[in-house]
């Protein structure tokens, strides 16, 4: 009878959660080193609990805001978002909060309704793809992965020039309307 030597599955996924959070700046203060002694100061909430002060406190707009984001535009964060949620609460807090803030973004982008809402999600797409990719890959380097990654990387660069190119006519105009009232 053969023994099975692969990790246990919450072995793996756990690391990939952490690699795919570390890879879409989730949390910049992530170090491999020595794990962090728990000598952080406490703040005492208004129930009478006393939490880390680095802890990040999400609000339920936020997280609404976040899982709209998600179930609209990025499905593919569903579940990494919802093991997160159960096994690093700290990080999906920071995940949570990036999120709500790229959602607000789209928000106003979508506001001004000069097409900046189109250029902005495929931004947003192409990086949580290249993102996750890498995550991947950091796990379990493979050729057909590698490939994935450098299309993404493609996509992902487009959107970065067609961003820089909306960014440039925005600005053009906001030039001429300036002209415009100097010479009147």
């Amino acid at each position: 009878m053969m023994v099975d030597s692969r990790p246990p599955l919450s072995k793996v996924i756990q690391p990939v959660l952490i690699i795919f959070a570390i890879s879409y700046g989730l949390f910049a203060n992530f170090s491999l080193a020595a794990p962090a002694t728990n000598n952080a100061e406490t703040t005492v909430q208004d129930d009478g609990k006393q939490t880390p002060s680095n802890t990040i406190q999400i609000s339920p707009e936020s997280e609404a805001k976040a899982n709209q984001l998600v179930v609209i535009h990025l499905p593919e964060l569903k579940n990494i978002l919802r093991r997160l949620r159960e096994s690093e609460p700290q990080e999906y807090a920071k995940a949570i909060h990036d999120l709500a803030r790229s959602a607000r973004k789209l928000e106003l982008a979508e506001s001004r309704a000069d097409g900046g809402f189109e250029v902005e999600l495929q931004l947003l797409r192409s990086q949580t793809e290249v993102n996750l990719l890498t995550a991947r890959l950091r796990v379990r380097d493979s050729n057909r992965d590698r490939k994935q990654l450098k299309s993404a990387l493609a996509r992902f660069h487009s959107a970065q020039i067609e961003r820089t190119k909306y960014e440039v006519e925005i600005l053009r105009n906001r030039l001429k309307h300036t002209q415009k009232q100097l010479t009147s």
